[in-house]
């Protein structure tokens, strides 16, 4: 992941960077929390990511301690 993508307006190395984690099988997300720059598809890539782990239906809810706050 790249970060601060508002502090510079030379991408060289940025581009250098997702060209070596694309020839990797890396993913990459180039993002800015000022500007919300890639925000949106590292989220999305993050939902994808958590659904690959836990296929759909395997918890049951009912089984599930119940939450607490902590003190």
């Amino acid at each position: 992941m790249a970060t601060k993508l508002d502090a510079t307006t030379d991408r060289t190395r940025l581009e250098q960077l997702r060209d070596y984690c694309a020839a990797e099988g890396l993913d990459f997300h180039a993002v800015s929390s000022a500007s919300g720059e890639g925000i949106p598809a590292l989220v999305r890539a993050m939902a994808d990511a958590l659904d690959k782990l836990a296929p759909k239906g395997t918890v049951d809810d009912d089984d599930a301690e119940p939450l607490t706050e902590a003190s």
